[in-house]
């Protein structure tokens, strides 16, 4: 189920297609109105790294995830593929609400598998935590599969 981020509504372009370039999300998601090819380029390759899609050719990808993952398991296969994040970048490659999100990291934190990795500053000016994982490969195993 797409949500209202970013990656969710390039994961429902790419399932309502099932094979396409980025230049076809790019029109999917933008007919009337200019959108950033790099930023679904990066969104797909974080869906490649996942295994949400395949590359079939070069610039040719196909939907191959069933859409029925959980919500967690997307969190935590998002948290593994970049090894080092913010609660931000976790929901928008997952498509889980915020809340989850800070609930699943407080929990993985709590249990050893995350550790602290600093704080960044944002455009913004507020401080936003980083977060790391501790084992990768143990993670991926325990969470991930």
């Amino acid at each position: 189920m797409a949500g209202k981020s970013f990656a969710g509504k390039v994961r429902a372009a790419a399932q309502k297609l099932k094979e396409f370039t980025v230049g076809d999300i790019v029109d999917a998601l933008s007919p009337k109105k200019y959108l950033r090819p790099d930023k679904v380029d990066w969104t797909l390759r974080d869906m490649l790294k996942r295994g949400e899609i395949d590359r079939i050719a070069p610039g040719v990808y196909r939907y191959a995830q069933p859409p029925d993952v959980p919500v967690a398991t997307r969190a935590c296969r998002a948290m593994h593929v970049k090894g080092s994040f913010t609660a931000s970048d976790i929901v928008m490659l997952s498509d889980a609400e915020r809340s989850y999100v800070n609930t699943l990291i407080r929990g993985l934190l709590a249990a050893g598998h995350l550790e602290h990795g600093g704080v960044t500053r944002a455009g913004s000016g507020k401080n936003i935590n980083v977060f790391r994982i501790v084992h990768r490969d143990r993670f991926y195993l325990e969470h991930c599969r």
